[in-house]
Order: structure tokens, then sequence, then C-alpha cells
């Protein structure tokens, strides 16, 4: 069988070349969109009991609306680890408005780094946030300890230790703080943080207890416990009992937030996506590999009347049917197995450029789960490629073979059928890649109504004490103009 597949590959280059080009794109073209899709799956999943932790939203009456918000008062957080016993930890994460200045107390340039606070217990939460230097028991011990992120520690410290470590933030009347961690924040995760300083700073502790203070609020349960019907039905009126709020609380898995966040987030929470592209791409991913496996059934059928001959001949010298579609079947998984080794190199090559396209940092580990994933795939559009040519042209009679009978009805029309298909998904892709294009070229060339060239903003943290920044920049014959805003 291995000799007639070579044999006949050999024989047919052109026809080779077709089918396993176009096997090969089509698994490249998955493997990418599955790689995408397996890394839009995985937020926040990097945590080791992220199936009980759960963000508290908050639904408030505004007029006749009803607004589902991220933002919750930060007092629940203590206040619903201490009522409600199915809690093991709670915490609270506030965030200034901008990016705060922060330097080395010996000197040295600033740099913007973004500044929140936290309880104790945030570490005992987000246990995926590995300590690259400290460790989370002693992270907070101090109120003037901070934990910065691998990030600002490599932009400050470079290579050097930033463990003890002291450093000034200028916002709050240059205070100074003592690095007590230093943390590697996963890209998996929606929380974007520069640097953390503990509540129990003096600076913060007031805000703790205040209801008029609002952070994010997260929740882990204990082992076994499920957020259901009863437990709703405690905590409806948990805000009532404390305040004269009327807002109820929500309850969100930590996993969801990345593709099902329907409300507002504030800019605070970093790579929000929507499920929707989850279901587009992988819907995507599944229409280019049908196109290659039609591709492959109607070039094999169309290839019948040369093959028919030796199907006659293989069953005159006592050739079964079943043998016949065992060969078939060997050629289309043959072709789909080499198709994918070679789509395990071209994707390592292009991983890059697609990464850069997509602004993902997408990496190709060949894993048993992958290797395995990969069989599964390339058996089944082996099968799906070569299941209609194998069956067909296993049956030719070997009698209307050498009398040189033509193949019609039922199975001309299917051919024909699969031929309707294959142009139809194709016009497809391409009148969706026109549109896309002409979207984007909109996009690139509308007037927004003002110069946005040669235009360089520039995130400072000084809020309204800026003049002297204003003044030096304009000391530089290269700048027209400096203007300044605060966000609110």
């Amino acid at each position: 069988n291995i000799k007639i597949i070579l044999r006949n590959h050999i024989k047919k280059p052109i026809y080779s070349i077709i089918t396993f080009v176009g096997f090969t794109l089509s698994i490249v073209a998955g493997l990418l969109i599955y790689l995408w899709v397996y890394n839009e799956l995985s937020y926040e999943k990097f945590n080791p009991d992220y199936q009980r932790i759960y963000r508290v939203l908050t639904l408030s009456k505004q007029g006749d609306k009803v607004v589902k918000s991220a933002l919750c008062y930060t007092p629940v957080a203590e206040t619903m680890k201490m009522d409600y016993p199915q809690i093991e930890n709670a915490a609270y994460i506030s965030y200034n408005s901008e990016d705060s200045p922060l330097q080395l107390e010996s000197g040295g340039d600033k740099i913007e780094a973004r500044m929140s606070w936290t309880n104790d217990d945030f570490f005992k939460i987000f246990q995926g946030f590995k300590f690259m230097e400290g460790s989370p028991e002693t992270a907070f011990d101090k109120p003037e300890n901070i934990v910065i992120s691998e990030k600002i520690a490599r932009r400050i410290f470079g290579n050097n230790q930033a463990l003890g470590k002291k450093l000034i933030s200028s916002k709050y009347s240059n205070e100074v703080y003592t690095v007590s961690g230093v943390i590697k924040i996963p890209v998996q995760s929606h929380l974007d943080l520069g640097f953390i300083v503990s509540s129990k700073n003096s600076r913060f502790s007031s805000f703790v207890n205040q209801w008029y203070s609002t952070s994010n609020v997260y929740i882990k349960l204990k082992k076994d416990v499920k957020i259901d019907e009863q437990f709703l039905n405690s905590i409806s009126n948990h805000l009532s009992r404390y305040t004269k709020y009327t807002d109820k609380l929500m309850f969100q898995p930590l996993a969801d937030i990345h593709l099902y966040t329907d409300y507002e987030t504030y800019n605070r929470d970093r790579d929000i996506s929507n499920y929707k592209y989850v279901w587009i791409f992988s819907m995507l991913a599944i229409l280019i590999v049908l196109m290659a496996s039609l591709n492959f059934s109607i070039l094999s059928v169309a290839r019948a009347s040369e093959r028919a001959v030796e199907i006659g001949i293989r069953k005159v010298n006592g050739g079964s049917r079943n043998s016949i579609f065992r060969q078939f079947m060997a050629d289309s998984l043959f072709q789909t197995f080499l198709a994918t080794i070679l789509a395990l190199f071209l994707v390592q090559l292009i991983l890059p450029t697609f990464n850069h396209l997509a602004s993902k940092e997408l990496i190709l580990n060949i894993s048993l789960k992958l290797i395995i994933n990969l069989f599964i795939l390339t058996f089944i559009v082996g099968v799906i490629s070569g299941i209609y040519p194998s069956f067909y042209l296993s049956s030719f009679p070997p009698i209307s073979i050498f009398r040189r009978g033509s193949v019609s009805g039922s199975r001309s029309n299917f051919i024909r059928l699969l031929v309707t298909v294959q142009f139809t998904l194709a016009i497809f892709f391409i009148v969706a890649t026109l549109i896309f294009i002409k979207q984007l070229n909109f996009i690139h060339n509308k007037d927004l109504g003002l110069d946005d060239k040669n235009v360089v903003v520039i995130p400072t943290g000084l809020w309204y004490d800026n003049k002297e920044f204003k003044q030096e920049l304009l000391r530089n014959p290269n700048i027209l103009n400096v203007s300044a805003s605060v966000a609110a």
C-alpha cells in the first residue's frame, strides 16, 4: 500500500502538491487559531483555586436603568468574610486614578507605575502570582512595605535584587516605601498592577471601613461550597444591614472575567475580550479544515477514471473491496500526517509574526496533551477527507471498468454538491476578507477632525502640579505646544 501511494504521488506531482499544500495550510491555520482560542480560555486558570474565586459586582439603580459594575464598596470584603462562614478569604484592591511617579530613595529617573492598595487576604486568593523575591507571608507585615511587579523591578533595578530597597512615591509627599516582594503577573490575568501598598499604611487605612470607598472586591469560597440559591438568599440584604444602600450584590467567577464581562470596568481590567470571538474563530478554523478536506475528496473522485483500471486489475486478481478501501484511507491519512508534521515547523516560524498581529504571547509547547490533540485532529481530518473517495473508488465493479463505463447518477450529484459547498466557502472567505480590508481602510483614512501626527501623549502622574514640566518641554525647539489634562 505504501509503495502504491508513493508511486501514485510521484506520477501525478501537481495533484499531490495541491492536496498536500491544502492540507498543510489548513492545519497551520487551525493550529494558530487553536493556540489563540486555548489562550483565551486559559485566563485566570494559573491560580490554583480559580474555581472557588469570585469577583463581587454591584447592581444599582440609576434613574430607570439598572447598572452592573465591577466596583463594590470596600468594607464588603471584611463584612462578608465576618458574616458568612462559607467564605474562606476576601480581599479588595483599590487603584489610583492615574499612574504614580516612583523612584529610588537615592535618586535616579522617575518611572510611572500603577499604584494600588489591598489587604492581607489578596495573595491568599491570587496564589498564582509567583513571588520572584520575598514571600506572601511577609509581604505586608509592615505598613511601609510595598510589593512591585517584575516589570517595574526590572525598570528600576535592572538585574539587581530589589528586596529591601527603598522607593519614593513623590505623589504623596515623597513617602518612602520598602520593597517586600517582587511578583510575576502572568499575561493571562485581568489585573494590571505596578506596585501594591498594604492597607495598613496610615494613608489608606482610613478607607477600609468607609462605605463611600469603592474597590474591586474578590472572595474565595471554602472547598465544596457553591454559589447556590441558598447562599444568594443569605447575602441578598447584606448592604442594607450596614448601610441605606439598595444595591444588590452579584458574583462573577474569576475565569469568566476575560470573556464574559458585560459591564463598565473603568479601564482597570486588562485585555478584556468576548466569548463571541472564541466561537467565531473556532468556526473559522473548522471551515478552513473542511475546505481542505473537500478539496482532497473532490480531486480524489476527479481522478477516478485514472485509477479505475488499477482498481479493476486489483479486484480481478483477488483484491477485496475492504483492502482497496483501506488503501485509499491510508493515502488520505498519510498525507494528513505528513502535512501535520510540516505544519508544526511552519507554525514555529510564523508564530512571532502572528503574536505581533494578535498582540499575544502564544507559545507552541510540544506537550503530550498537544500531541494527543493533534493526533485526534489529524485522524479526524484524514477520515473526513478520505471516507467518501474510499467508498466510491472501492465500489467500482470490474466489468464496468473494463467496458469503460461512466459514473453517473446520485454519486455525480453528490460530487456537484461538494464542489458547490467548497466554492460557497471560498466565496464567503473572499467576501469577508474584502469587507475587513475595506473597514480597516475606512478606520485608517477616516478624518477624525484633528491632526494626530507628531502628537505624543505622556502619562506623568503630576496632576495639577505640571507647570515646571510643561515649561521644560517648551524649551525644546522641536516641541511646538504642550497641553495637559487630568482623568477623572
